[in-house]
């Protein structure tokens, strides 16, 4: 290996160093597990590109290694390349059918594509293991919202507000299902709820925005 990326692995596996204890553990070409753990530092990195190409390293030695299958789909998301990241996470269900972590990256895909039906379906299944979790409460209740069920939408972003009133996501969204009902007022209360737990998140803001010009019509 040239020293240049000796140095640059060196950097972005500093973490995992600490806890194996072993840079050849890490680069062992033959360690689906080392080449997947690589893969997560650039993933974490952002250079999504470079990860997947670990990710697929570590598939081409074990073809049943779930991990890298499960981690190259969230690596194509980032890319929104949402086709073959659900064939990623048909690879890693087909190894665990009930895991709720891939369930719910498959549901984010199949929103993103707009296949509402289904991405209700994922969540569906991930909620059975983990109920509260407010990120696949607003996953299935962003399907409902954008697969025309407004009113069951806001059950699902109550629970996860009830979950969770530090997830700004759930209170933007119900505040657009009263923005586009025309309930302007009840709209800013919402949006105002998600920015007072996320003061720069530049969606709420803007549909607060846009909410008060309605008003002012």
């Amino acid at each position: 290996m040239k020293i240049k990326q000796y140095i640059l692995l060196l950097i972005l596996t500093t973490s995992l160093i600490l806890t194996s204890g072993c840079l050849d553990e890490i680069i062992n070409k033959d360690s689906p597990d080392s080449l997947n753990k690589v893969g997560l530092e650039y993933y974490n990195s952002f250079d999504y590109q470079t990860a997947i190409t670990y990710f697929d390293k570590a598939i081409e030695v074990d073809s049943k290694f779930k991990e890298s299958w499960y981690n190259k789909g969230n690596s194509l998301n980032a890319l929104q390349r949402y086709d073959e990241a659900i064939f990623c996470f048909d690879k890693a269900l087909e190894l665990d059918p009930n895991n709720h972590y891939y369930l719910s990256s498959k549901g984010y895909s199949l929103n993103s594509l707009q296949r509402y039906d289904e991405a209700i379906f994922c969540y569906s299944k991930a909620l059975d293991s983990e109920p509260n979790n407010s990120y696949y409460l607003s996953g299935k209740g962003y399907a409902l919202y954008y697969g025309r069920n407004k009113e069951e939408a806001v059950t699902y972003f109550d629970k996860a507000i009830e979950s969770d009133p530090n997830y700004a996501y759930a209170w933007y969204f119900k505040g657009n299902i009263y923005y586009e009902s025309g309930e302007y007022q009840t709209a800013i209360t919402y949006f105002d709820k998600a920015l007072n737990v996320d003061p720069n998140f530049e969606f709420a803001r803007s549909g607060k925005i846009n909410a008060e010009k309605e008003l002012n019509k």
